[in-house]
């Protein structure tokens, strides 16, 4: 067998995926997971010791590993623990008692939300704990000499971690200094999110993550040196590979930075034992090792996009350096930009929704460039550390590159075509790309090595150019091809989606293939525009809302807006807003993101209409005289309401109307028998009044707040009121994210993204 750890590595993969479809737990839990039995949090004391320190904008936080944790005086074993420090963060390597509260990491309610807790998981860390009490604890001497040692390293590593953190924060840009603290330490807590999001929309944001770049930097510039003074190649590869393990605990010990460390010492190796290095048998092996480790990892996307990008390179790219060997210059890097996009491009569109045509060419103006920040913001820090002055000047190369980055991200992102909205493709669709594109890259390598074995290279300058162009086109095609098998296929038919923004509101309604938004916020996740919201969106598929509609100025029906009309791929055609709110000063962000991007504003008020075709939306609240009556009292009796109307099927959109409000709309109209209703102000007990729900009879109703929140929605009195006219409600802090597909016959079924995520681990 020619690669035997490639044949391993395949077979474990394998493995797990059969054990994940078996419903084999991969991992044992521990005894305090299996105590927990889905409860969300106790106040435990815990003991262990601290194996790394993290500073965030946040504050400081740590990780507790060889953890024993006391609930009620019973002890019980448990796995690592994130712990958010309430002051200065204990050093790396001492043992502490902690006391405070333990959480579970929150499981994604929404299409398209980062999963916390698998991620967590996948480190061995099981639960959050938020700190109220620490005591420092003396050594145990346990762990003999060795663990005495690591201990050590691991409390030297902190404080040069933290000292190095002190001299970036002190002598860079705030901007700069986020992006020299994800290159050099692994550490993306101090980075500002226009600049993180800056990034990842033009598909450059890899290069922040410590990597292969980074390890080979430093190891081959302490390998050279070794080699200038004349040490035996002994000394330079153990010296190489411990100076290059210090760095990648120091930067957090990622799986891209593991991964590069034991390519690294597998490469170095090669040439004292005078063995040729294989690229894919060295990635094989360090895939073998972190599996073993931690076989979660598997399920991650930096795992599967670090190594699938150096698959690429070993399988891919020849492939496209044989067509593009005539392409002159810089062009010819198109060979592993192309190969990575082609083997990333599925894992990428399962992250994001989103794909990025142009992130090949924008790779290519900054991928070289990347060492420059590395070693700058590396010279600069350790002068820094010296004590040195002049810490700037070093900084400066890595600032002006900084700055060319940014430069390039927004160019790039002005340009038409820059992202696409396109949703995330399922598993058989995936599964059916990759065999494709095996088959196919593996077919044309033969083919290539027959032709190259059977026939002359080309001379001649024309015959040159000729295949230059050649090979760019059939590069082009190859990507095209591929890139429109992965692409999901459009929504059809009509759907109501309630995205779980915790206590908020925000439904999407989806008809005709177009797609309308009523509300966009919540009070209870932070950022929920960013974190919540636009990946919905992006997960189903959303281009492009017809409208944008806010019912009133509450911040938990609106804060959540202005970051979908500033978002550079997703498309608004109007922002409606009631004639009561449009002077409030809580919309002033949300309408200049509106002028920025020309997006026009409307007002509504009774009578008026919305939508286009089949779909029509009727504002039937409030009349002016409503507008008057509450002027100086709640806005929350001036809400829009909104009734919807698609073939033959009628829903309510209330806002947060209250008991007053509903007595008066009742008074201006006859309120028609309804199919849903998205149920007003979360379910509070002042809304859906007895006489309202019988004058609209649902038969289905949409619940939207957070679990355990502090006002008691959805309410007992509303729940029964709602009950009592025959109405179904399901509720976001029950099941996440809600989805009512009506069917032509005005029948409907309802999907909670929790109930159906819990049905498939079961």
């Amino acid at each position: 067998m020619k690669r035997p750890l490639l044949f391993l590595l395949g077979v474990m993969i394998a493995g797990e995926w059969l054990m994940h479809l078996l419903g084999m737990p991969l991992v044992k839990a521990s005894a305090l997971y299996e105590r927990m039995n889905g409860r969300q949090t106790a106040v435990i004391t815990a003991y262990g010791k601290v194996r790394s320190v993290r500073e965030g904008r946040a504050g400081f936080s740590y990780v507790l590993e060889d953890v024993t944790a006391v609930e009620k005086a019973v002890p019980a074993e448990a796995g690592d623990l994130l712990v958010y420090a309430g002051s200065q963060p204990p050093e790396a390597g001492c043992r502490v008692k902690v006391t405070g509260v333990l959480s579970r990491f929150p499981a994604p309610s929404d299409p398209g939300q980062f999963d916390s807790e698998a991620y967590y998981l996948a480190q061995g860390v099981e639960f959050r704990l938020k700190e109220e009490r620490r005591e420092i604890l003396p050594e145990d001497g346990g762990g003999g000499i060795t663990g005495r040692l690591l201990s050590a390293v691991r409390r030297a590593l902190s404080r040069i971690r933290l000292q190095a953190s002190g001299i970036i924060l002190g002598n860079a840009s705030a901007e700069d200094a986020g992006i020299f603290a994800a290159m050099l330490l692994g550490d993306k807590g101090m980075m500002e999110d226009e600049v993180s999001d800056l990034f990842r929309n033009a598909g450059i944001s890899h290069i922040l993550a410590v990597s292969g770049l980074h390890v080979s930097v430093i190891g081959m510039a302490v390998l050279a040196l070794l080699k200038r003074l004349g040490t035996p190649p002994f000394v330079q590869v153990t010296a190489s590979a411990a100076l290059v393990g210090c760095y990648v605990l120091l930067s957090g010990a990622g799986t891209s930075s593991i991964r590069a460390l034991v390519m690294f010492i597998l490469m170095i190796l090669a040439i004292p034992l005078k063995r040729s290095y294989d690229l894919l048998s060295a990635m094989s092996m360090a895939g073998i090792l972190i599996l073993c480790g931690q076989p979660l990892m598997l399920w991650q996307r930096g795992f599967q996009l670090s190594f699938l990008a150096i698959l690429s390179i070993s399988v891919i790219t020849p492939v496209l350096y044989e067509w593009l060997r005539y392409v002159p210059g810089i062009l010819r890097g198109l060979a592993p930009a192309a190969s990575i996009w082609l083997m990333t491009m599925p894992v990428q569109l399962m992250m994001t929704g989103t794909l990025l045509p142009l992130s090949m060419l924008t790779n290519l103006l900054v991928i070289p460039l990347a060492g420059v920040v590395l070693i700058s913001a590396m010279a600069g820090t350790v002068w820094g550390m010296l004590g040195l002055p002049g810490v700037w000047l070093l900084f400066l190369p890595g600032h002006l590159t900084v700055s060319w980055y940014r430069m390039t991200a927004e160019t790039a992102l002005r340009l038409p075509g820059a992202g696409v909205i396109t949703g995330v493709p399922g598993l058989p669709r995936t599964a059916v790309y990759y065999i494709l594109l095996f088959t196919v890259v593996l077919t044309l390598r033969r083919r290539q090595k027959k032709a190259w074995l059977a026939s002359p290279l080309k001379h001649g300058r024309r015959g040159n150019r000729q295949a230059a162009a050649a090979g760019l086109l059939k590069t082009g095609i190859l990507c095209v091809l591929f890139t429109l098998l992965i692409l999901p296929l459009p929504e059809s038919g009509f759907q109501i989606i309630s995205v779980d923004v915790g206590q908020g509101d925000c439904t999407l309604i989806r008809a005709d293939g177009r797609d309308f938004l009523i509300d966009a916020g919540s009070s209870s996740v932070e950022e929920a525009g960013r974190n919540r919201i636009l990946p919905a969106l992006k997960s189903l598929g959303v281009r492009r809302l017809s409208f944008l509609l806010l019912t009133h100025s509450d911040g938990d029906h609106i804060n959540g807006a202005e970051a979908l009309l500033r978002d550079p791929f997703l498309q608004t055609d109007c922002l409606l807003l009631s004639r009561t709110e449009a002077e409030s000063e809580e919309l002033a962000g949300i309408l200049a993101a509106a002028d920025e991007k020309q997006v026009p504003v409307r007002i509504l008020s009774a009578g008026d209409a919305a939508g286009s075709g089949a779909v029509r939306f009727r504002c039937i609240y409030p009349d002016q005289e409503s507008e008057e009556y509450f002027a100086a009292r709640d806005p929350n009796e001036t809400s829009l309401v909104m009734l919807l109307e698609y073939a033959g099927v009628t829903a309510l959109f209330p806002g947060d109307l209250g008991e007053e409000g509903e007595k008066r709309l009742m008074e201006r109209m006859d309120l028609p028998d309804i199919d849903f209703l998205k149920v007003g102000h979360h379910g509070s007990k002042n809304s859906s009044s007895e006489d309202f729900v019988r004058a609209l009879s649902p038969e289905t109703g949409f619940i939207s707040c957070s679990p355990g929140n502090l006002y008691g929605h959805p309410s007992p009195e509303a729940l029964a009121r709602l009950s009592a006219a025959g109405c179904s409600c399901f509720c976001t802090a029950w099941d996440g994210a809600l989805t009512a597909v009506f069917s032509e016959d005005r029948a409907v079924d309802v999907y909670g993204f929790l109930k159906e995520r819990r049905e498939q681990e079961d």
